[in-house]
This record gives C-alpha cells, sequence and structure tokens, in this order.
C-alpha cells in the first residue's frame, strides 16, 4: 500500500522562513482541502519547476541570512552561557550600528516633540504591586531580590525586583509635579531595558532575549488632543519603519474585549481613533474584534522583510488602566482635576530584536548610513601604510567609519576580506596615490569605482571640503551605480527674444548607466537646478574655438555668464570640478561634461 504524506501549506510557507530545508517531518493523515498530498517517494523526485521548489528555495536563502550565523561571521554580537542565556553582548561593530540606530531614534523623537528619559533598572515591590505587575506578570518577571535597609533596630528587608517594563517609571516621571492642561500633551521617551524571564525553548537568539532595550515611550494628553496625537504617531510609526527600508506594512487594530477597564465613552474614542489614523494614513489594516487587551484598544504594526515573512514591530495600546491604579490627574480648564489618556507607543520594539531584523532583512549588507565600517583602507604594501592611516584620520574627520588592513596579506586577500565582513566602500592606497595624493575606490556592489581615481579624495584638505567631497563619493552603492566615469550633458540652445533669464529641465534619461540632461536655456539662462543636486559644479574653457553663439555679445560673455550660472548656484559649497568642452551643434551647443582634476 502507498503511504500519502500531507504537509499544509500554510506550515511549509511558515517552514519556509524559518527552517533548514532537509528537516522537513511529513506525517501521515487524511487528506484536507488545504493541504498538498504527496506519494511515497515523491519528494525527492518532485519536478524542479514545482511550487515547493521555490519554497524550498526560500528556506535556503533563509538559512543563509541567519542572524545567528552572521552575527558571528560579522563580529556583530555574542550570547556567552558564561554570563547566561539570553543575555546579549553587542560587539564593537554591532554597537556601531546599534549607535546609529539610537542616535537617528533620538534625533527624530526630539524633532516629533518627545523628551528623552532615564528611568531605574529595578523598583519596589509596592510599584509593581500599584502597576498590576505582580498580579497579572509575575512569572515573566526574574526572582524577587531581598535586600536590607537602614542599620541596627531600624534594619528591614526591602524587596526589589528588575523591571520587565517601563510604565511605572514613566508615570513616576509624569507624577513628578501637578499637571495643567496646559501641559500636556506630555511625551515621554526611552530607550530602556527591561528584563524577563524567557525560558528554555522559546529564546532565539536575538529575537527573544532576558535582557533587551524597548524603544518605548508613553503619551499623555487631553481626550481633546487623542485624535491628532494617535494620527501623529501612526505616521511617525511610517516613517520610522520607512527609514530602515520597510515600507510594506500591514496594521491590525484590537477592539474592546467582553472585559474591559475603563469608560466605555472613552473606549470609543479611542478605538474610532486609532481607525481614523489608518485611515488617513492610507494603511491597509484588518480588525480584530474583540482582540484588544482588558485594559485598552491597539494598533499593531507588522512589516516584511526581504523574504516576505512578517515581523511585528510598531504598537499603539491605549491604557485606561494605569492612571486609575496611579491616580493619574491634570487640572483642566474649569480648574478641575481630570484623568489624563495615556497610550504607550513602541515604533521598533525591542531593539535586540530589531537588529536581529535587519540584519536578515539585508543579509548582514547594511546600507551605508548603517554600516559598522563604511570604508575599509587597502594600502597595497607596508610602503603606503603611512598614507592609508593619514586618510583614514581624515575620512574619521569628515565623519565615517573607516578602519586600515594593515595585514600582510596581497591586496586580493584584503578584498576578498572587506567583501565577506560587507564593508560598502573599500579604498585601496599604493605609492603612485600618495604621489598624486589621491585614492582609489571600489563599492561593495560590484567591485566598480563610484568614480574617476583622479576625482577621489585628496589629503590635507579642511574638514568642511572633505566632508563635502567625501559626501558626495561615499554614497549609498545603489547611488552611485548609476554613474560612470563621464557623464554628458546635452544643452540645446534654443533663442528667444529678449534678456530674460530662463531654463528648465524637459527630459532626464539614462543610457548605458550615463545620466543625460535636455534642457531649454535662453543666451542669459542658467542651468537646471539638477546640476547642484547632482553635486556638479564646472568650469568652461574659453579657448575653444568651434563655437556657435546666439544672441547679443561677445562669445566670451556668454561662456562668462553660463560659467557663472554653475558656479553661483554652488558658491558656497565644495563640490567635485569638472571640465565641459563645447561644441556647435544644429540649434545650440553640446556641452559633454568630464571630471577634471583638483586644483
Amino acid at each position: 500500500m502507498t503511504k500519502k504524506f500531507i504537509f499544509s501549506l500554510a506550515a511549509l510557507a511558515l517552514f519556509a522562513g524559518i527552517a533548514n530545508a532537509t528537516s522537513i517531518e511529513a506525517k501521515q493523515e487524511a487528506p484536507a482541502p488545504d493541504y498538498a498530498t504527496f506519494s511515497e517517494g515523491m519528494i525527492d523526485n518532485i519536478q524542479p519547476e514545482g511550487w515547493l521548489k521555490e519554497i524550498l528555495e526560500r528556506a535556503e536563502e533563509a538559512k543563509r541570512r541567519d542572524h545567528r550565523v552572521l552575527g558571528k561571521q560579522l563580529k556583530l554580537f555574542t550570547i556567552n552561557d558564561t554570563v547566561g542565556p539570553g543575555l546579549a553582548h553587542w560587539l564593537p561593530r554591532g554597537a556601531r550600528v546599534r549607535v546609529a540606530i539610537e542616535n537617528y531614534w533620538r534625533q527624530k523623537h526630539y524633532e516629533a516633540g518627545y523628551e528623552v528619559v532615564y528611568t531605574p533598572h529595578v523598583g519596589k515591590s509596592n510599584l509593581w504591586e500599584t502597576s498590576g505587575h505582580l498580579s497579572f506578570y509575575k512569572e515573566g518577571m526574574f526572582p524577587v531580590m531581598h535586600v536590607q535597609e537602614g542599620e541596627g533596630n531600624d534594619a528591614y528587608i526591602q524587596d526589589y525586583y528588575v523591571k520587565p517594563m517601563n510604565c511605572p517609571f514613566h508615570i513616576q516621571c509624569y507624577q513628578f509635579e501637578k499637571r495643567s492642561y496646559r501641559d500636556l500633551p506630555i511625551r515621554y521617551c526611552e530607550l530602556g531595558t527591561v528584563y524577563r524571564y524567557e525560558k528554555d525553548g522559546v529564546r532565539h537568539g536575538m529575537f527573544r532575549v532576558r535582557g533587551f532595550t524597548q524603544d518605548d515611550a508613553h503619551i499623555f494628553c487631553t481626550p481633546e488632543q487623542i485624535v491628532q496625537e494617535i494620527k501623529d504617531t501612526v505616521e511617525f510609526a511610517k516613517k520610522m519603519l520607512g527609514k530602515f527600508g520597510f515600507h510594506d506594512i500591514q496594521a491590525y487594530l484590537s477592539t474592546k474585549p467582553a472585559k474591559a477597564v475603563g469608560d466605555p465613552a472613552r473606549w470609543e474614542q479611542a478605538t474610532q481613533s486609532l481607525r481614523d489614523a489608518l485611515d488617513q494614513e492610507g494603511m491597509s489594516y484588518e480588525v480584530d474584534e474583540g482582540g484588544g487587551a482588558f485594559y485598552g484598544p491597539k494598533i499593531d504594526m507588522k512589516i516584511k522583510d526581504a523574504l516576505g515573512r512578517p515581523w511585528q514591530l510598531g504598537t499603539v495600546q491605549f491604557d485606561f488602566n494605569l492612571p486609575e491604579r496611579f491616580h493619574l490627574t491634570y487640572v483642566g480648564a474649569d480648574g478641575k482635576e481630570h484623568q489624563p489618556y495615556m497610550v504607550h507607543r513602541a515604533l521598533l520594539g525591542s531593539i535586540e530584536r530589531f537588529f536581529g531584523i535587519l540584519i536578515e532583512h539585508y543579509a548582514g549588507a547594511f546600507p551605508l548610513w548603517l554600516a559598522p565600517e563604511q570604508v575599509r583602507i587597502l594600502p597595497i604594501s607596508d610602503k603606503a601604510l603611512d598614507y592609508a592611516k593619514k586618510t583614514q584620520a581624515a575620512l574619521k574627520a569628515a565623519g565615517f567609519r573607516v578602519e586600515v588592513d594593515s595585514s600582510a596579506e596581497k591586496l586580493g586577500a584584503k578584498i576578498r576580506e572587506a567583501t565577506l565582513m560587507k564593508v560598502p566602500y573599500q579604498v585601496v592606497v599604493g605609492p603612485r596615490d600618495e604621489a598624486a595624493g589621491t585614492v582609489s575606490v571600489r563599492s561593495r556592489t560590484d567591485g566598480a569605482p563610484p568614480a574617476p581615481s583622479s576625482l577621489l579624495l585628496r589629503c590635507g584638505q579642511n574638514r568642511a571640503e572633505l566632508a563635502a567631497r567625501a559626501a558626495y563619493l561615499f554614497r549609498e552603492p545603489e547611488e552611485v551605480a548609476r554613474r560612470k566615469e563621464y557623464i554628458h550633458w546635452n544643452l540645446l540652445h534654443a533663442p528667444v527674444a529678449g534678456d530674460s533669464t530662463s531654463g528648465r529641465l524637459s527630459d532626464l534619461r539614462r543610457a548605458d548607466g550615463s545620466v543625460t540632461v535636455v534642457t531649454t536655456v535662453t543666451p542669459h539662462g542658467t542651468m537646471p537646478r539638477a546640476l547642484p543636486r547632482m553635486g556638479f559644479s564646472l568650469k568652461l574653457d574659453k579657448s575653444l574655438e568651434q563655437m556657435k553663439y546666439y544672441g547679443r555679445g561677445p562669445r566670451e560673455n556668454y561662456i562668462d555668464r553660463l560659467t557663472g550660472s554653475f558656479l553661483g548656484v554652488w558658491e558656497s559649497t565644495v563640490t567635485d570640478q569638472y571640465e565641459a568642452y563645447v561644441r556647435p551643434q544644429d540649434n545650440g551647443y553640446k556641452c559633454d561634461v568630464r571630471w577634471a582634476e583638483f586644483t
């Protein structure tokens, strides 16, 4: 009798994201409508173009992107049983990524009107009794610490717990002083480290650890302010996640359950404000009727990574419970005390978990702004080592994360090592580069230089100049992939009457990697503003004789005006210099723009 093996399609899809392709366990079951049925031996003989092949390929790709493997290979983090399971150490390279994340996070929170706070890692037991954590969450907390307080006859034992959440501490910040409606909204945020007793079998790399840092925030506001606050929060979450490359966001709205605390009218207003915010942002969402927590409705936001796997990150959660437990109030315009709305809010969730997601999403090849090492300098021999260190110092002063490979390996081996470590840019230097004061650059994407070596960095420049040149040079790899050594600008002259100045960008096209811009320019016109945005300034060769001129005045005046239009826009900004070779064309001038040496 032939055995039948049944696979749930949903289980296979889930498996594709998390399991090794060789570890499928088939089981004998009765057929079901949404199951795929295979006879014994069919799995080994399945046709490669079948749908299962795609699932298994994705499983293999997920294995290649495993953050636990890449974390070790790229020297990002380690979890050491000598210290304890689920307690992560951020190694220097991983810490650099974390600092970049946190710096961006703080900057954007300050811009959005939040105030950063820092709170203790432990609290007395009565704090957790008031908050309800000891009643509802004790199993997820680390055991109590019995601490002797006082001396002699006044000594007593006080119980402390390490914090599993930041909420009660932010409430203490709110209660620091009496609040008026004029003070609201108050938005506290914290990258607060919390500790939860995750049991064996639950911990998984950086995805589930025992000590982690939440990007936590709490908003305290009036009923009149709540709708706008929720809209702003959803928009903030969308922009924050987009910065990290997550644009496919699915939201889930959870509404009031059968058992709940708080005023029904407040529940209704809170739920509607969540719904309105999602509608306004154009986010697709599903409604989980009755799926909210007993203390308030919420929005959960899920992103999809490069493999299409969903991850829950952002949360906007109302809380009608803690304001009552801690007796939160503010004085309204009527002079009476009122209870504020309180909203828990996280955008990235746990920094550790988010880091693991980023590693797998980018397969360790972080975008330039997040890369732990943005540039690696590769001297071709010890003779160029001093020059490599000078270049490193100059780039560090300009704000880049730069290392020098001073090993005795040959250049090919150094390039391979930098590639394995997924460094976005490799800068190669040798004695000739030192003599010329330049460097050569390779990008991570294809090894091709993002610009001609003659254009690149010179040591000894002032910091502002170097920063401007380096910022142009070391852009995201996908940006520079569109550039070649020669960028051709076609300037089609269309004479018009009078001395009016005008210029407009009429077409932008790319052919064979080049960038071509066609523009209409008057005799006294200016170049389109696309030029300075692309990082260009120009110097025109006045000695060229093959040139047609349309309009009044000497040819040199036209060149002076055209040159001024290029350089005038950038007179206060250091950019790359180019030479423009102008030659006649039936209806004007054609200008081939080439990179020129620095002077």
